[in-house]
């Protein structure tokens, strides 16, 4: 299962997300992560090209022609198919980056949660009344 990350809200809060983890304790560099997320929607954004000028090649392969001008589209159509292939290995590598360094980031924190340990920790309600320490 892939896990869903709100990258256009950390593209929008990269400091607020950075502080979050770092109150929280958490290892990770926000920066990078929206960084390859724009390196990810612009080779979203080739790939859509290449796959539009692929279709639109095969369109024109339909129609009747001269032998040599089918040869050429057939070399187009295969110069197309290998940029292709080129463009989807290099997207799932970066996704996979992506999800690793985005699978860093913890959650966001409500703001009224106090920072640090347990020694900051607020009781906001109580059921009943407290048990007595065995211990004691």
């Amino acid at each position: 299962v892939r896990p869903t990350f709100d990258y256009a809200y950390w593209v929008e809060n990269v400091e607020e997300t950075q502080r979050n983890a770092e109150s929280r304790r958490f290892q990770c560099d926000v920066p990078a992560v929206v960084e390859a997320y724009g390196e990810y929607r612009a080779l979203q954004q080739e790939i859509k090209k290449a796959r539009e000028r692929r279709n639109a090649q095969s369109k024109l392969m339909k129609g009747k022609m001269e032998p040599e001008e089918r040869q050429r589209l057939i070399a187009e159509g295969k110069e197309i198919k290998e940029q292709l292939a080129q463009l989807e290995d290099k997207s799932s590598e970066l996704d996979e980056r992506l999800i690793g360094l985005a699978s860093a980031i913890p959650n966001r924190s409500h703001p009224d949660v106090p920072v640090g340990d347990e020694d900051a920790a607020v009781t906001l309600r109580t059921h009943g009344e407290p048990r007595a320490s065995e211990s004691a």
